[in-house]
């Protein structure tokens, strides 16, 4: 995996927002502000039983994916006392990199961790929001990239070596703990792409947009987005032809997730004849499953359905 040199995170940081890297004593707390769980559980991977370290949420686990979020007067002032500001990006967390959020607190580091991997997608955005635009014409979402072992092991990278930049007195550590994280995540990365390519049928469809980027990653073919906004019902012709195209194309699996659990999904998959499975994205419910347990516990999941185990 590429490391990031001192010079580029240095302007990273700095163009981030923030003056100088400047440690706090140890005799005071360090807030580290991540914008919601997925980002949380990684700075916590890197930080935790560090003396004087407290790693926060801005959006919790159980409000879902972020890019709906609207922040509340309490984090607003969570983010005003933060030392270090980190989010995803891709316009996943916007609320996190207004000019308002910077001028709130103009000492704090802010780390935008989409600068590890700018363009996630291998065709154009323009080419993404057609390829899942129905009937309704309804609009692509941000990409769900903690969903990816490979992409979390990018951000791994930049974050590792970001945060042994900031807190220097903690260099060694944290860059121990980024390498093997960093090698676990490829590790799984790895087995997800050899499970799919042990697969006879590689070709999946997907209630929402949430594993666009797993898919690309590990090679499966996404054929089918049922709602690219899962917040708008597809229209009946959308949905007769989402019926007909399950039915009629080699779509042999349905991924959707927990929290979303509803008719509509399981009415999809019995009348199409295709196996409805629920992949975890570690946010929308209040069950805070770790990292790294979470990709496995999908690997599991994706593994069975792939070999026709139920």
């Amino acid at each position: 995996m590429k490391r990031f040199t001192v010079a580029l995170v240095t302007t990273l940081v700095l163009l981030a927002g923030c003056t100088a890297p400047k440690e706090k004593g140890s005799d005071s707390e360090t807030l580290v502000v991540a914008s919601f769980h997925p980002v949380q559980q990684l700075a916590g991977y890197l930080l935790h039983d560090l003396p004087g370290f407290d790693v926060r949420s801005v959006a919790p686990a159980s409000a879902g994916c972020p890019h709906h979020y609207t922040m509340t007067p309490a984090d607003l002032g969570l983010i005003r006392k933060a030392s270090l500001v980190i989010g995803q990006g891709y316009e996943m967390d916007a609320f996190l990199f207004t000019d308002e959020i910077r001028r709130s607190n103009p000492t704090a580091h802010f780390i935008d961790l989409s600068l590890s991997d700018p363009h996630p997608f291998e065709m154009s955005d323009e080419e993404h929001v057609h390829a899942h635009m129905g009937d309704d014409h309804q609009p692509a979402t941000t990409p769900h990239v903690w969903v990816s072992p490979l992409r979390v092991a990018r951000h791994t990278a930049l974050l590792t070596d970001s945060l042994a930049y900031i807190f220097p007195a903690y260099r060694d550590s944290i860059t121990q703990r980024g390498e093997r994280l960093e090698a676990s995540l490829l590790d799984l990365h790895q087995r997800f792409t050899a499970s799919v390519e042990a697969s006879s049928n590689r070709h999946i469809a997907s209630m929402h947009t949430s594993f666009d980027i797993l898919a690309q990653d590990i090679g499966l073919e996404m054929d089918l987005v049922v709602q690219v906004d899962p917040v708008a019902s597809p229209g009946p012709r959308t949905l007769e032809r989402i019926t007909r195209e399950l039915k009629e194309g080699r779509i042999s699996i349905l991924l959707s997730e927990p929290q979303m659990e509803g008719a509509l999904e399981n009415s999809l998959a019995e009348r199409a004849g295709v196996e409805l499975i629920r992949l975890n994205t570690g946010v929308g419910t209040d069950s805070e499953l770790d990292l790294l347990a979470m990709h496995e516990e999908n690997l599991l999941t994706l593994s069975r359905a792939l070999q026709g185990e139920k």
